[in-house]
């Protein structure tokens, strides 16, 4: 009822008088199904084959908890969390309850907080409209794509279902686009009739190339779908020419992929930013590839002993997973992954090595040196949660 009630100014706007008016006579009320949606979402006309992925949470439910975990959100596979948005994306990992260990959610709960997602998350609820006559005509009917995501979310819950608060103040506050979904709409996503296609290939679930900011005699290029860096400065037998990437990891999970084309001298990892030094001192945590084939770890400039051998067919991962204690730290470690993996699965790795120093702060940035200048670093790709407007 008080849903119905707060909701009377919206129904006679829209010209819904007899319910109202029904509403006020004793022990009367109309179940949802009776009523029109006042908050239908304006999908265009004709074809409806765009979308728009919207983060839509509902509500948190006291009677389980609220927005704090409990212990069966805390089990094996029950939830994602927040940070691993971006991974999830990739390797096709996703749930609707997810966890969220930001300081606030750990001061509020002392322990992980909870949100439970419409549809699976980092996915998203697909919102099927007109994407050309919805947001390109003038004046637009939505000026981007969390308005967007805010009318389908005022539709979802609809009549009777209003959260505390109010239906619009709570989807103005929490529905937004997705986890890395920085275009308009996705073209072609949606049937004609506004079904989303069950085969549509997201292509948030592709890594991003390595946009590389060379330093002191490197230069970089295109190979393979990601981006090289070769040296060009003489050999000197040292760490001393590299490349930072313009992309900066501020939150969440990620990693940086790369294969070189033969056994020089390489060394990659993250960085906090800024990242403007070519040697291995700044660099936190670093996979070093020497020239004899071997491989070791490099925490600050201090390498470790043998950690093993690589080989120009091999793939490699250096790793960021956020620290789940609220502090904006992370853990960085090193794999070698299964070079015939493909995107949306999750790949077979075998670990190299943890970091055991001091943890890194975000923002990051992927950081390389290059010793030789015969070797380059190839196809280097990224993952990571990309901060959108």
């Amino acid at each position: 009822m008080r849903g119905f009630l707060k909701s009377s100014g919206r129904l006679l706007r829209n010209g819904w008088f007899w319910p109202v008016v029904l509403l006020t006579l004793p022990n009367c009320a109309f179940p949802d199904w009776g009523l029109p949606n006042p908050y239908s979402f304006n999908a265009g006309s004709d074809t409806f084959t765009s979308a728009v992925m919207c983060d839509i949470p509902t509500p948190p439910d006291p009677s389980n908890g609220g927005d704090c975990a409990q212990a069966a959100d805390l089990l094996q596979n029950a939830s994602i969390r927040q940070a691993h948005a971006a991974v999830g994306l990739n390797q096709n990992e996703k749930n609707q309850v997810t966890l969220d260990y930001s300081a606030t959610a750990l001061t509020r709960c002392s322990g992980p907080g909870k949100i439970t997602y419409h549809d699976a998350f980092p996915d998203g609820t697909p919102a099927c409209l007109n994407g050309p006559q919805m947001m390109q005509q003038q004046p637009p009917v939505y000026k981007d794509g969390n308005a967007v995501c805010v009318a389908k979310c005022e539709e979802l819950f609809g009549v009777g279902k209003e959260p505390p608060g109010g239906i619009e103040n709570y989807c103005k506050t929490n529905a937004h686009v997705s986890t890395n979904f920085n275009v308009l709409f996705y073209a072609d996503a949606c049937s004609a009739t506004g079904v989303f296609k069950s085969n549509f290939a997201d292509p948030r679930r592709e890594q991003e190339p390595i946009k590389w900011v060379e330093q002191n005699g490197t230069v970089g290029g295109t190979s393979g779908g990601g981006w090289n860096i070769k040296r060009t400065a003489g050999d000197s037998g040292n760490f001393d020419a590299g490349a930072y990437s313009d992309q900066v990891i501020t939150h969440g999970d990620a990693w940086v992929e790369f294969e070189v084309s033969s056994v020089q001298g390489y060394a990659v990892g993250f960085s906090e930013k800024p990242a403007d030094h070519e040697t291995l001192v700044d660099i936190p945590f670093a996979l070093v590839l020497n020239s004899d084939g071997t491989m070791s770890i490099s925490q600050n400039g201090t390498l470790t002993n043998n950690v093993g051998n690589y080989a120009p067919t091999d793939r490699f991962r250096v790793h960021i997973v956020e620290n789940n204690d609220g502090t904006q730290t992370a853990t960085l470690s090193a794999t070698k992954v299964d070079p015939n993996c493909q995107v949306g699965t999750q790949c077979t790795e075998t670990p190299i090595a943890t970091q055991t120093g001091p943890s890194p702060a975000y923002p990051l940035q992927v950081d390389a040196s290059l010793k030789n200048t015969l070797g380059i670093l190839m196809k280097v790709t990224l993952v990571r949660i990309q901060d959108l407007p």
